[in-house]
């Protein structure tokens, strides 16, 4: 984000010496809605899987990590 190429000319020096982070982004638009761009702490990449299939109303087992987001789905209601 934020970059005209998929590419860095350099190398930032992150935690491993590399282009890399310990926090990500996740991106969420809902055509036809204002989700007022929020941002959410203490999620984890684990949280996403659940979070899009319950938006699907799609089921999964017990077996996924991770946890349904409510602030994401009360958004896109």
């Amino acid at each position: 984000m934020g970059h005209d190429s998929l590419y860095l000319s350099e190398n930032d020096t992150g935690p491993d010496d590399s282009v890399h982070s310990m926090d990500g982004v996740f991106m969420m638009r809902v055509p036809g809605k204002d989700l007022g761009g929020r941002e959410l702490e203490g999620l984890r990449i684990e949280d996403i899987g659940p979070t899009l299939l319950k938006l699907y109303g799609l089921e999964y087992g017990d077996g996924v990590d991770g946890r349904v987001v409510p602030e994401v789905v009360e958004a896109c209601r």
